[in-house]
This record gives structure tokens, sequence and C-alpha cells, in this order.
């Protein structure tokens, strides 16, 4: 078990990393967010192979979501920019569509609750301080926008299963589980 002091699963991740590197060299980390537990096993062999491209120190995954579920604070939005990293994440509906017939078009964008990173990235993440956008929207992800870093996301297709962040979230995915 990792330390109780930690405040992220990111942190535990470190160091988890940290234990492991004492036994061998692993420059790739992917961390599956507990709220996940029916992520497809595709969408972390895509982020496997983006982290195995050497581009980037963090990368994510997100997917094509309707305004309807956009709609939902509970839903982690993310924006990209057009090299496909990250801009900005939140539970609010982004972009908010001031002019309703460009949401007809709009692309809204679920985070999937999964990270890759280089593993020296850890460390640095680690080191890096809290910032009020993080704070402000309880989103890790933040700490590294924040601090001027990128977040690669590839946006994949197919089901990945429901998130799990509420007492509602869990029953739905209790009768999902037991068929009812």
């Amino acid at each position: 078990m990792t330390r109780s002091s930690w405040r992220s699963g990111t942190e535990r991740v470190f160091e988890a990393w940290r234990t492991l590197q004492e036994r061998g060299r692993y420059d790739l980390v992917i961390n599956v967010q507990g709220d996940e537990p029916l992520l497809n096993p595709s969408h972390i062999d895509a982020l496997a192979e983006q982290l195995r491209k050497g581009k980037h120190h963090m990368s994510t995954l997100a997917i094509r979501i309707s305004h309807e579920e956009a709609s939902n604070p509970g839903v982690v939005k993310v924006i990209l920019d057009a090299q496909d990293r990250a801009l900005y994440f939140s539970r609010s509906l982004i972009p908010s569509m001031k002019n309703v017939s460009t949401r007809v078009a709009s692309r809204y964008l679920r985070h999937i609750g999964i990270y890759g990173f280089y593993g020296p990235f850890l460390e640095r993440y680690i080191s890096l301080p809290d910032n009020f956008l993080q704070r402000s929207e309880d989103l890790e992800q933040l700490k590294v926008l924040g601090a001027g870093h990128s977040i690669h996301v590839s946006v994949v297709e197919g089901d990945v299963g429901p998130d799990v962040n509420t007492a509602e979230d869990l029953k739905r995915l209790e009768g999902m589980i037991g068929g009812e």
C-alpha cells in the first residue's frame, strides 16, 4: 500500500513507480483511475502505444459525447488544440456554446480517467505546486497544465463504460454488472 498522506491517485502511482524502480527500470507508467471500472482494454493499449512513440511526457484519452452528457457536471470535459494537446479540463460545459446553432456541430469530449506518463515526469509532477484551477475544479491534471506542461489527448472510439463518481453512478454500475 502507499502512504495515506498522498492527495491524488497520481501521487500514489508515483510512490509505486519509485518502489518498482528498485527492482528494474520502468520508463512508461499507466494509471487507470478507480472511477473507470469497466474501461475497455483496447483503450489502455491505445494509450500505451501513444506513450511508446516517445513524444509526450503525459497522455490521456477522451471520447466524443452528446450535448446532454456534456451538460452533466459529474462528467469531466476536455478541450484540445490543433495538435491534440489539452487546453483545459472542466466539470462545466466546455465550450459553453453561447450560440445554440453552433451546438449542433460541436464535438464535446469526455475525459476518460486514465493517464500515461513517461516515468521521470512523475517526479516532476510531484514537485509541481498546486494551483487555483486545480483546486477550483478538483482535477489533478490541471496541476500539469497550470505549470505550463502539456498533456496529449488521444480521442478513442467505442464503449468506455460508465465512470463512477456518485452513489447513483455506483447503483447504475451494480445494475449493469448484476444484469438488471
